[in-house]
Parts: C-alpha cells; structure tokens; sequence
C-alpha cells in the first residue's frame, strides 16, 4: 500500500491547484518539463516508429510534452489508477488512457513504458514491483524517474542512486542513470 491514500492525496491537490503540475505535485511547471526532457532524452530520436504506455500518466501532460517537441510516438497509451485523472487524460490528449493499477492488473505490451512521479509516493517494495512490471511489459525498455536522498519513512520515495541500481541489475544489465538535470532528482533507462 502506499505511504498515503492515492485518491486523498491526489484529490486534494487538485480541489487546491485546480488541473496543474502542482495538482501532481510538482513544484512547478518548470520542474516537470525539466523532468520530462530527461526521459525524452534517454527516448530513440524517431519516436514515430515506437509505442509508448506512460505508466502513471496523471492529467496526459507527458503525452501533450511530447506533441509540443514534435517526439510523437507511433502509439501513446496512458496508465492512471485514479478514474477522475484518466477522464481529463483521455480528454487532453486524446488517446488512449486505460484505469489500471499497475502493481496488481495486468499490463499492455508496448515498445517503450516510461513513468514520471508515479512511484514517488509508493514504498520501497512497490516501486521495485512497479518497475519490474513495467520492465516486463516493455519490448524494448523502461525509462523512469526517482527521487534521490534517505529515506526517512515520509510521504515520498527517496533513493540512493547507487543501490537501487545494484538492485536493478538483478533485472536488466543494460541501465543508463541520467542525474545532471535537477537536485534530488535522477532517471533511469533499463534497456533490453
């Protein structure tokens, strides 16, 4: 289960912050596009040939990020748990946004998956079921983002970048970590 209460926390957020980066969480809408261009970068150059399941994908807004730089992917799924964030997904970007809980539904096969913020309230466990299920799910690779620091039982998910990739490689031996972008903030690319 997570740290906290998925639909609470979410919820929340939005009744405060209205449909925006910060009803997800994120500091700003600065943060989440800096976020955003590190996964894109870990992407191949001609997404065209590529699909793409977006695990957690909140309001679609990796989906419009990638419309905007002209990075659209041959197909574009989005994964959300909670049903009031898939509709305004689904009507954002206008594709295919399906009601799942990763860590226990099954998942559908795609090229790449890639996750931004998703795990960040998930324990420890579940973020290690999350990736390896996403991994699985992949062809081609998983690309995703953590939080960096000690965890110190709060609210978020934090990670020393070292170990969670000595556990990763129990998994998948091909990892790129990309951590040049913002403080407390790196991502992973587990390619197969």
């Amino acid at each position: 289960m997570p740290r906290t209460d998925n639909t609470h926390f979410y919820s929340c957020a939005i009744k405060k912050h209205g449909v925006s980066p910060k009803a997800l969480h994120w500091n700003s809408f600065y943060s989440q596009h800096v976020r955003f261009y590190a996964i894109a970068s870990l992407l191949p150059q001609n997404l065209l040939d590529f699909s793409i399941v977006d695990a957690g994908c909140g309001f679609g807004d990796f989906y419009i990020f990638l419309k905007n730089e002209k990075l659209i992917p041959k197909k574009y799924i989005g994964l959300e748990i909670l049903p009031n964030m898939a509709k305004i997904a689904s009507k954002n970007c206008n594709q295919k946004i399906i009601i799942c809980d990763i860590l226990n539904d099954n998942l559908p096969k795609s090229d790449f998956y890639v996750c931004s913020g998703a795990m960040n309230i998930l324990t420890p466990d579940e973020t290690l079921k999350f990736i390896t299920k996403c991994y699985e799910a992949s062809k081609k690779g998983f690309i995703f983002n953590l939080l960096e620091g000690v965890d110190d039982g709060g609210i978020y998910n934090t990670f020393n970048i070292e170990e969670i990739v000595k556990t990763l490689k129990q998994i998948c031996e091909n990892i790129t970590v990309k951590n040049d972008y913002l403080d407390d903030d790196f991502t992973i690319r587990m390619l197969k």
